[in-house]
């Protein structure tokens, strides 16, 4: 999901790591979680991750950060490209910010249930459906 040209070639980071399973999703601290129907990635995390495994540049993910934002993959509410969700386990709440992909189809045709502990909050504090 994650494409990145270097030399010519694209890199499909988050979709051959969720099929192969080496990225973890709906874990404790998976960098892909699914909320509303659709896969969340963890910001700055996924981003990291995909710098230290792939580019051996760990200091380069805000690049390719900025490189995803450009596809226009994701989903933009009210002007945002990073949403928040809400945590709310059993034994620990939080929030965690991220991209929610516009069409989970184009990271993987299976789309695993959402993740039972988050919640989408609306950029009005709400918490609810992303209005895109």
């Amino acid at each position: 999901m994650i494409i990145h040209s270097k030399s010519g070639g694209q890199i499909h980071y988050a979709t051959t790591g969720l099929a192969d399973h080496s990225i973890v999703i709906n874990d404790t601290k998976a960098p892909v979680h699914t909320v509303n129907g659709t896969y969340f990635l963890v910001s700055p995390g996924i981003f990291k991750r995909f710098c230290t495994s792939v580019l051996n540049e760990k200091n380069q993910w805000q690049t390719v950060q900025k490189r995803f934002q450009k596809l226009g993959a994701h989903v933009r509410t009210q002007g945002q490209n990073i949403h928040k969700v809400s945590v709310e386990g059993q034994n620990k709440t939080g929030t965690l910010m991220g991209y929610l992909i516009k069409d989970p189809g184009f990271v993987s045709q299976k789309i695993p249930p959402d993740n039972w502990v988050l919640t989408l909050v609306t950029t009005k504090g709400e918490k609810g459906v992303s209005d895109e």
